[in-house]
């Protein structure tokens, strides 16, 4: 198989695991972006032909400061021929899409699957959607419910009241406030000895 088609096929089968690569941005200046997941790769790779690497590096600086439409695609892969034996792969992606470690994991993809001639069948990793189905319906199971609901009420334990905060006891909740406080001998005197009250309830910035 040419290698034009046969990177072709495999760039599709690439796509297709990735579920990033599979959808695209909705955007709207009154809302916030939405995420629409494709059924289908939303573009295929597309094949160029020069025979001046000098031509192809100046086109492709040029792609690189040229802004992609997310509501079409999130990424742009283009395939140079420079000779029969000799190619170049122009791959642009959105940062919503991919990062540097998933742009690792997406050529060492492409590289098996072209090795293999465009088949997915020896791709070992599901994509998240078809895993998040499958939790999804583990998670319906009656047994799992079953089991789920015991080991809720097993460990459950109510709230201890805390005699912070004058003893109220209000609900969980993770807001806090984080204060940058430099510490000299004086400070840390005071801070030693107001800790060790026994009735401390609250701090301040001064120590008191």
């Amino acid at each position: 198989m040419p290698v034009r088609s046969r990177f072709a096929e495999a760039f599709v089968c690439t796509v297709a695991s990735a579920d990033a690569l599979c959808s695209v941005l909705e955007l709207d200046e009154e809302v916030a972006p939405e995420c629409r997941n494709l059924q289908e790769p939303p573009e295929a790779c597309l094949m160029m032909t020069s025979r001046d690497t000098g031509d192809v590096d100046a086109w492709m600086r040029a792609k690189m400061g040229r802004p992609l439409e997310v509501a079409r695609s999130l990424y742009r892969s283009v395939l140079v021929e420079i000779t029969p034996d000799d190619h170049l792969w122009f791959f642009k992606v959105h940062h919503l899409a991919m990062d540097g470690a998933t742009m690792r994991i997406l050529f060492e993809r492409q590289a098996r699957f072209y090795e293999n001639g465009g088949s997915a069948t020896d791709d070992p990793m599901p994509t998240f959607a078809r895993y998040a189905a499958v939790e999804q319906a583990e998670r319906l199971r009656p047994e799992f419910q079953e089991i789920e609901a015991k080991w809720a009420e097993k460990i459950y334990s109510p709230l201890v009241p805390c005699r912070f905060f004058r003893g109220r006891v209000s609900e969980p909740a993770t807001a806090s406030t984080r204060v940058a406080v430099t510490l000299d001998h004086e400070l840390t005197a005071m801070l030693r000895a107001v800790a060790a009250l026994p009735d401390l309830e609250s701090l301040t910035e001064e120590m008191t």
